[in-house]
């Protein structure tokens, strides 16, 4: 009973949430110094996500089947996990010169727990390297590898190349199947 040869689904569950993970991961431009410090977060939000998502048309998902509702911050405040925004700082709110910066910029990683409000986010400050809760995010709609200006090739290379990988397993897959090609 405890080993994974007998827990099948379980091992295909764990295998996708990985799956997702890496993708969320790689989605946001991510260097290792990074993934290394927010993939817990990533396959949390990932975990959260999976909950949420159903199998078909008159299917209801997991998280209601389990707890009876969806959480409050799936209308209207889904954010894409790497995504940059600038949090008000409202700490240390003394007198402040007028050129001085009000926010600090910070990554999405998730969703706090039920407790909050629906438009409190998790957010990962780039220069503190912390985990703060806010409501107050201005969003840029940039992903942190834009932000960090990762160079465009890179940015550009890989959703290319997994395009040509895709390609040449579905040409090797139908001509297998059915002796066809994509053009």
């Amino acid at each position: 009973p405890y080993t994974p040869e007998q827990n099948g689904k379980v091992e295909r569950k764990y295998q996708t949430l990985y799956g997702k993970t890496r993708a969320m991961l790689n989605t946001a431009l991510l260097p290792m110094s990074v993934r290394n410090k927010c993939w817990a977060q990533c396959a949390a939000l990932a975990t959260i996500l999976d909950n949420l998502t159903v199998s078909g048309p008159k299917d209801i998902c997991a998280r209601t089947k389990y707890y009876g509702s969806v959480p409050r911050w799936t209308s209207g405040h889904l954010r894409k996990f790497g995504e940059i925004g600038i949090v008000h700082n409202t700490k240390n709110q003394k007198i402040r010169s007028k050129l001085e910066d009000r926010g600090f910029p910070a990554m999405f990683v998730g969703y706090p727990a039920e407790t909050h409000s629906p438009d409190v986010y998790q957010m990962w400050n780039i220069k503190s390297q912390s985990i703060v809760h806010s409501r107050n995010v201005v969003w840029l709609n940039i992903m942190y590898g834009e932000y960090k200006n990762v160079p465009v090739h890179l940015r550009s290379h890989y959703p290319q190349k997994m395009k040509q990988i895709l390609k040449i397993f579905l040409n090797r897959y139908l001509n297998q199947q059915l002796g066809h090609k994509l053009s």
